[in-house]
């Protein structure tokens, strides 16, 4: 009953070490643009933010890139959200990461809709003399 979207979320015990979900890789276009976003609440309103991250990672498995936002939680449900894009070259694909904060005030947590879509891509264009 404590979705946000459905009828099932994730409920995370933080108290004692705080918990990172990361996801399985995808592909990327090193050369696009990504909307990443999720939602969390908590048990009880807290000054420690979650950390969403958006980790690139060239075809060796070698971290290339690695966008974070930090966001503290307002209200019932919190949009966690953030666009990146201007990967290194190399980059191939990534994962998404939603760190939780060892929170001795909050003793629980729950993350739903946890997404990322390609939104644009950037087009160069090279001009000779």
């Amino acid at each position: 009953g404590d979705a946000k979207e459905g009828s099932k979320c994730m409920k995370i015990d933080s108290k004692k070490s705080g918990a990172n979900l990361i996801s399985d890789e995808f592909v990327i276009d090193p050369h696009s643009v990504y909307y990443s976003r999720c939602y969390v609440k908590a048990q009880k309103l807290s000054d420690k933010p979650v950390t969403i991250h958006f980790i690139a990672f060239n075809k060796n498995g070698k971290k290339v890139n690695d966008y974070k936002k930090k966001v503290k939680l307002v209200s019932d449900w919190t949009l966690v959200e953030m666009t990146t894009g201007f990967f290194d070259g190399s980059a191939t694909y990534a994962r998404i990461a939603v760190s939780i904060p060892a929170d001795k005030v909050n003793s629980s947590y729950w993350v739903d809709d946890i997404e990322s879509y390609n939104v644009h891509k950037l087009a160069y264009r090279f001009q000779t003399d």
